[in-house]
């Protein structure tokens, strides 16, 4: 921002909140402390600042410092990038490397092994395995054959 943008500010500022002072000392802090920040995002805080700040005991909103604005500026900039992040979703991860996708074919045997263990597993502790007992699952799975 250019020193004569901040002085632009200073003035808009001045035109809302009359114990803002115009003058050049007060123009070169507020240009010291804004020189680094946007002209549009300042002007929009510092309407955000009068528009949506609650006044205090005296019924007056505090007088708006450029420390302030700077600080008010920055937390802006992290919500909208925080919004933006949790609008765009993120792609589950899938590791190449998994053991799944490198040799599915072994992986599904594996499966198949595994499930087999379990079911005799079940039966030489005399229990029935589910999908063996119940009618309804018996017949799924002679359909699919």
């Amino acid at each position: 921002m250019s020193p004569d943008e901040a002085g632009t500010l200073l003035v808009f500022a001045n035109q809302i909140d009359p114990l803002i002072s115009v003058n050049d000392a007060n123009a070169e802090v507020w240009w010291s402390a804004l020189a680094r920040q946007e002209f549009a995002k300042a002007k929009w805080c510092i309407t955000d600042y009068y528009a949506n700040t609650a006044p205090g005991r005296d019924g007056r909103i505090p007088a708006l410092t450029p420390g302030v604005l700077r600080q008010r500026i920055g937390e802006k900039a992290q919500m909208v990038t925080a919004q933006h992040t949790a609008i765009e979703a993120s792609q589950p991860v899938r590791s190449p490397n998994s053991y799944r996708a490198s040799d599915p074919a072994r992986w599904d045997r594996l499966v198949a092994q595994g499930r087999d263990q379990h079911r005799a597993e079940l039966r030489a502790r005399g229990i029935t395995p589910h999908r063996e007992g119940c009618p309804d699952c018996s017949r799924d799975d002679a359909r699919k054959r």
